[in-house]
């Protein structure tokens, strides 16, 4: 399970950018390849705001086992 965050959303059992449809595996991968925040948020504008990416970022940066063990639940 996922820690709490204003930038993440639970839904239909998986998790959000909060407010979009994009899924934080799909920013995960993205800024893995080597995707800056900008490059994120031109491909996806849906985010709704580039402070909103770096947010999301963050988030993943802070919780790097959490985002690891959603990633191989995700792909099982």
């Amino acid at each position: 399970m996922l820690p709490p965050s204003p930038y993440i959303e639970t839904r239909n059992g998986g998790h959000y950018v909060a407010g979009s449809r994009i899924g934080i595996d799909v920013v995960t991968f993205a800024f893995r390849r080597g995707g800056t925040a900008e490059d994120i948020f031109r491909a996806f504008p849906s985010i709704g705001s580039l402070a909103k990416v770096y947010g999301v970022l963050t988030y993943i940066l802070e919780h790097p086992n959490e985002i690891e063990s959603y990633l191989e639940e995700e792909a099982a």
